[in-house]
């Protein structure tokens, strides 16, 4: 009785890279890029019951989660090897803290864009100042209160600002306590 024992010669290693390791479901489709040494036939496990054997897959993971994606590789004596990575798909998480201005505004009394302020969402609401200025640099508004814009009128309400190129300032916290400082331009026109 004999025992036949193949030894193979051709290094072989798996490695793979993902060009993302984490991400959400809005961009969930993660091209896999084969790293091995000596492979001449690949198959990925993607932990989600699906698989390829391209040699450089893109695949997109269809639900949140953790997946442990396997690759295995053989080389052409029939020897195998393996490589697994974690892919993190996270839920969608964005628009958490939003700021938006508008560069001008017509306070006509017409029902429309009648009130410079800004707008966005995630703000502390405790933490936040407005401040208008003109083109020499006075003072012209002051608010504390995130829902209170310029309406376009000057000393005590009484006077309509002239049209022009006014200052604005903004100071305001998110609600993971991060200042943020806006300066532009905003247009008083009819």
């Amino acid at each position: 009785e004999s025992l036949i024992l193949n030894v193979s010669t051709n290094d072989l290693s798996a490695d793979f890279g993902a060009s993302s390791y984490e991400t959400n479901i809005d961009n969930s489709t993660i091209q896999f890029i084969d790293w091995s040494n000596g492979a001449t036939s690949w198959f990925w496990d993607f932990d989600d019951a699906s698989g390829s054997s391209v040699k450089n897959p893109e695949y997109t993971f269809d639900h949140t989660g953790t997946y442990l994606v396997h690759l295995v590789v053989t080389n052409a004596d029939n020897c195998i090897d393996t490589a697994s990575k974690s892919i993190i798909i996270n839920d969608i998480i964005k628009d958490l803290f939003t700021f938006y201005i508008p560069n001008s505004f017509t306070p006509n009394a017409d029902g429309l864009n009648d009130i410079f302020f800004p707008g966005g969402i995630g703000w502390d609401i405790t933490a936040y100042s407005l401040e208008i200025y003109d083109r020499w640099g006075k003072k012209l508004f002051h608010t504390f209160d995130h829902t209170q814009g310029w309406n376009g009128f000057v000393k005590n309400n009484s006077e309509l600002a002239p049209l022009d190129v006014y200052t604005y300032k903004v100071e305001l916290k998110d609600i993971f306590n991060k200042t943020h400082h806006y300066t532009g331009s905003v247009s008083l026109i009819n």
